[in-house]
């Protein structure tokens, strides 16, 4: 999920828990939980498909979110305790620990329900990745090829251009920024954007077994594979299995509980060049 979607992500949750901690400790605390867990993201510096293998590791598991909700609490406590301020409060530390707890899990939920590299959510008792592919993230066609970056990565601007194509961004961003005007709404503010989400993701679930059935007609195969969520819209998904050097492709409308398309690909002898990428991406992401 794009930053912009994760730090409104945080707001939501301190609109949803308004009076149980002072302002503006509460809102604070909300927002850089929510995007405490993106720090991992200096494993930019790392070259090739090393970048993937750190980012949305330990800091997006079950640990991870207990750790830094830990670690936001208290650094936002100690601010607001030791350092005055004329006419700020301090706020109880549990309240913070509270919040800080539900926006670190918001952004691995959010994380967790977009098709990508998956979470270690188990991390470190096992370096299995989980994903719930629902969403779909960066979108190809959103990323500009004239910002400068390469080799697996994005800018700021190119994930939140792939956000504005998100219709579950739009869900959270919008009703955020509200939150703050109207302060006498922010408790439903904070909560009901969730239960939209819900729902789509619901709808999500609901379109991707009405597309995997139209699949199965023309394949029966395809009820056993991946799939791929299309784009800006639950309704269109990509199922594909591979049958010895050949790949086998559908598109699918859920909505209209039809195929879309249908693609045949086979697969020819790599050339020495790709080979060798092939093999530095696989060490690449090789656990340590």
């Amino acid at each position: 999920m794009d930053p912009l979607t994760h730090v409104m992500a945080g707001a939501l949750v301190a609109h949803a828990c308004a009076g149980i901690a002072a302002e503006p400790a509460a809102t604070l605390t909300a927002v850089g939980a929510a995007a405490l867990p993106d720090l991992d993201f200096y494993a930019r510096k790392y070259e090739g498909a090393k970048f993937l293998k750190v980012h949305h590791g330990a800091t997006h598991s079950v640990i991870g979110i207990l750790v830094q909700s830990v670690v936001a609490a208290v650094t936002v406590w100690s601010f607001f305790r030791f350092v005055p301020f004329i006419g700020f409060r301090s706020a109880p530390f549990f309240p913070l620990l509270f919040i800080a707890f539900l926006s670190v899990a918001t952004h691995v939920l959010l994380d967790w329900i977009m098709h990508n590299n998956g979470l270690p959510l188990l991390w470190p008792f096992s370096e299995r990745h989980y994903c719930v592919p629902l969403i779909l993230g960066v979108n190809p066609r959103t990323v500009s090829h004239q910002c400068g970056e390469r080799h697996y990565l994005t800018c700021f601007g190119c994930q939140c251009r792939g956000g504005a194509f998100n219709p579950v961004s739009w869900m959270i961003v919008v009703p955020a920024v509200l939150g703050f005007f109207v302060p006498a709404w922010r408790n439903p503010v904070g909560f009901v954007p969730w239960i939209a989400v819900a729902g789509y993701l619901c709808l999500c679930l609901f379109y991707r077994k009405r597309a995997r059935r139209a699949a199965c007609r023309i394949d029966e195969e395809m009820m056993t594979v991946k799939s791929y969520p299309g784009r800006s819209r639950p309704d269109r998904w990509l199922f594909v299995r591979r049958d010895g050097n050949r790949s086998f492709a559908i598109l699918a409308d859920g909505l209209k509980h039809c195929v879309m398309r249908r693609w045949e690909f086979r697969h020819e002898p790599l050339s020495p060049g790709v080979e060798n990428a092939v093999t530095r991406v696989i060490r690449d992401l090789t656990p340590i």
